[in-house]
C-alpha cells in the first residue's frame, strides 16, 4: 500500500469520525449542559449544608448520604443494567418497555425489603458509633429507607426515558428538583434551623420531586395486569448474576467514610465528605454516560460500533479529568474557599479523591458496557481481586487516615476494572466469531 493510499484512507476516516461527532454534538451539549445546571445547583446546596452545618452534624449529614447510596445500591443489585439491557432489544416497542418496566418494579420490592434490613442495621451502628442521638438516629434510617424507594424509581423511571430519547424531560427534571432543594436549604439557613435533619428532608424533597417529574411520558400498558413472568425471569438472571457485586460494592463504594466512621473520628469523616463535594466536578464530566453511553452499549448493532462508542467516552472523560485536577493542583484555594476554611489544608488529601473519583468513573463505564451487553457470567471474580488487591496495600497504608482510605478504595477500583476489562474483551471476542460464523467464514 502506497504512501499516497494510507494518508488518503486515514483523511477519509478522520472526516468520517468528525461528521459523526457533529451529528451527536447537539444531544452531548444538550445533556451536559442539564446536569451542568443541576450540579451546579447541587453544589450550591451542598456548599451551604457544608459551611453551615458544624462538623459533627456534617458528619451526621454524610452517614446520612453514605447510608442512602449504600440502600439504594443494594436495591439495585444489577436491577437497572437488566432492565437497560434488555429494554435496548424493545426499545422501538412501547409496550414491551412497558412490561418490562411493571417486571422490574414488582422485582424492586422484594430488593428494597432486603436493603433496608441489611443497611438499616449497619447505618444503626455507625451513627451509634459516631455520636449521633438515638431520636435523630431514627429518623435519618426512617428517611433513607424512603429515599432509597424514591431513587430506585427514579432510576428505573430515567432509564426507560433515555432508551426512548427523552433526554429533555430527564434533565429538566434533574435541574427543577435541584433548585427547589437549594431553596429549600437557603430557606433553612435564612430562617437558622439548618441543621442534620432540615438538610436531610431537603435531600429527601428534592428526590420526591425528581420521581414526580420522570413519572410522566412513559409508555403504559394498554391493559393492566401483573408482571410478566417471563420479564421477571430476565431480571432475575441479572440480579442473581450481579448481587454479590452489588452487596460487596455497597460496602467499597462507601469504604472510606466506613473505616473513618468505624476506626477514625468524626471530624475526619467530615472532612472527608466535604473534600468529595470538590469531585462534582467529574460529575458533570460524566453525566453522558448514564445518559448517552449506557442505551448506546445496550443497543448498539455491530462489535465496531460498541467498540468505537466505548473508546469515545473513555477518551473524552480521561482528558477531562486530567484537565481539572491540573486546575486543582494548581490553583487549589477557590476550591478549598467553596468548602470553607474549616477544610483548608487538605491539598494532598485532595488530589487523591480526585484521581479516586476519575478511576471510580472509568471502572464505571467499563462495567456499564459488559452489563449493557449481558456479559455479566464470573463477574464475581471482582470480589476476591478486589479483597486480595487491598490486603495488600493495607501493609503500606494508615486506614484510620483519609489518604490511606482513598488509597484502598483506588486499589479495589483498579482490581474491579481488571475483570470489566476481560469481560468486555471476551464478550468482543465472542460476538465477532458469532458474525463470522453467521457468515460462514468459519
Amino acid at each position: 500500500m502506497s504512501l499516497i493510499t494510507r494518508v488518503s484512507r486515514i483523511r477519509t476516516l478522520a472526516l468520517s469520525e468528525a461528521s459523526r461527532a457533529r451529528r451527536h454534538l447537539p444531544a452531548v451539549a444538550e445533556v451536559i449542559g442539564g446536569q451542568l445546571a443541576a450540579q451546579i445547583l447541587m453544589a450550591f446546596s451542598g456548599l451551604l449544608i457544608v459551611r453551615n452545618l458544624p462538623k459533627e452534624q456534617y458528619a451526621w449529614f454524610t452517614l446520612y448520604s453514605t447510608i442512602g447510596a449504600m440502600m439504594s445500591l443494594v436495591a439495585d443489585s444489577g436491577l437497572g443494567a437488566g432492565l437497560n439491557a434488555h429494554g435496548g432489544k424493545v426499545a422501538s416497542d412501547p409496550q414491551a418497555l412497558a412490561r418490562l418496566l411493571t417486571a422490574a418494579r414488582a422485582f424492586r420490592v422484594r430488593l428494597c425489603v432486603l436493603s433496608g434490613t441489611i443497611i438499616g442495621c449497619v447505618g444503626a451502628y455507625l451513627l451509634h458509633k459516631n455520636g449521633c442521638p438515638p431520636l435523630l438516629s431514627a429518623v435519618i434510617l426512617s428517611a433513607s429507607l424512603v429515599g432509597m424507594f424514591l431513587s430506585t424509581s427514579n432510576q428505573l423511571n430515567t432509564i426507560i426515558h433515555n432508551l426512548v430519547g427523552h433526554r429533555r424531560l430527564v434533565q429538566s427534571g434533574s435541574a427543577v428538583s435541584q433548585a427547589i432543594r437549594l431553596v429549600l436549604v437557603g430557606g433553612c439557613q435564612l430562617a437558622s434551623t439548618l441543621t442534620t435533619l432540615t438538610a436531610s428532608i431537603t435531600a429527601l424533597a428534592a428526590q420526591f420531586v425528581s420521581v414526580l417529574w420522570t413519572s410522566r411520558r412513559l409508555p403504559v400498558q394498554e391493559h393492566k395486569r401483573l408482571a410478566d413472568k417471563e420479564d421477571v425471569q430476565k431480571l432475575g438472571h441479572y440480579v442473581r448474576e450481579t448481587m454479590p457485586n452489588a452487596l460487596f460494592a455497597c460496602i467499597q463504594a462507601q469504604i472510606g467514610i466506613l473505616l473513618l466512621a468505624m476506626f477514625g473520628h468524626t471530624t475526619e469523616v467530615a472532612s472527608l465528605g466535604a473534600l468529595s463535594r470538590i469531585a462534582i466536578l467529574f460529575s458533570i464530566f460524566g453525566s453522558p454516560l448514564f445518559f448517552l453511553a449506557a442505551p448506546a452499549f445496550a443497543k448498539s448493532s455491530t462489535p465496531s460500533h460498541l467498540a468505537r462508542i466505548t473508546s469515545t467516552v473513555l477518551g473524552s472523560y480521561v482528558g477531562l479529568s486530567l484537565v481539572a485536577m491540573v486546575l486543582v493542583r494548581l490553583y487549589p484555594e477557590p476550591f478549598f474557599w467553596l468548602i470553607g476554611a474549616t477544610y483548608s489544608g487538605f491539598e494532598r488529601e485532595l488530589i487523591w479523591i480526585m484521581v479516586a473519583q476519575a478511576l471510580a468513573t472509568v471502572d464505571t463505564i467499563l462495567w456499564t458496557v459488559a452489563l449493557a451487553r449481558g456479559w455479566i457470567r464470573r463477574a464475581w471474580l471482582s470480589i476476591p481481586l478486589a479483597v486480595l488487591a487491598q490486603v495488600l496495600v493495607l501493609l503500606f497504608v494508615d486506614p484510620r487516615s483519609i489518604i490511606g482510605v482513598t488509597q484502598l478504595s483506588i486499589a479495589q477500583t483498579l482490581a474491579r476494572s481488571l475483570v470489566a476489562c476481560t469481560l468486555g474483551g471476551l464478550g468482543l471476542i465472542a460476538w465477532r466469531r458469532r458474525i463470522a460464523l453467521a457468515k460462514g467464514q468459519l
